[in-house]
């Protein structure tokens, strides 16, 4: 169901730089849900690390970047790449849609924003006969892992890890 007042169009390559805002809410968000990582990077070093992700995924033609717009304002994006399918214990052929990043401002966060976003990726991967869409979810991240569970999306791995304690050199 679209949200009233909000619009929601491509983002132009040129124009990566506007959805650090955005990142970087994000990214203060995930330094609070998972401190054991320690102290997040700066936002400067962050985003330009992400920026440069951006950058050159955008290259691709098959990839794209969603923003949702209120009253000319950017509150939130979704950047998607469309890879190839290349399962080593499975022989599944074709491509799948993966959203790299999808971001919502929080004072705009349960709204439907992310919902209409969400809606939209789905429409237009589908558009280009695509039928698989994946993303990830910071593990301590329950609210947003919840968001995607209510839009059909199921755990397919998991993904583990563990800090090892220094220990002393032989």
């Amino acid at each position: 169901m679209p949200v009233p007042d909000i619009q929601i169009h491509t983002l132009e390559k040129t124009d990566l730089d506007q959805l650090r805002p955005i990142w970087v809410s994000m990214k203060d968000h995930h330094a609070a849900l998972a401190p054991q990582f320690g102290p997040p990077r700066s936002d400067v070093d962050s985003w330009q690390r992400r920026l440069a992700h951006y950058a050159e995924w955008i290259q691709d033609p098959s990839a794209f970047v969603l923003i949702a717009e209120m009253d000319k304002m950017i509150v939130g994006y979704a950047m998607v790449r469309i890879k190839d399918m290349d399962m080593i214990s499975w022989d599944l052929e074709g491509q799948y849609a993966c959203v790299e990043t999808l971001a919502v401002l929080p004072d705009f966060r349960g709204r439907g924003i992310g919902t209409t976003l969400l809606e939209q990726v789905e429409a237009r991967i589908r558009e280009r006969g695509i039928t698989s869409l994946s993303l990830t979810v910071l593990a301590a991240n329950g609210r947003g892992k919840a968001f995607y569970e209510r839009h059909g999306y199921e755990t397919e791995f998991v993904s583990l890890g563990k800090e090892l304690a220094a220990g002393e050199k032989d």
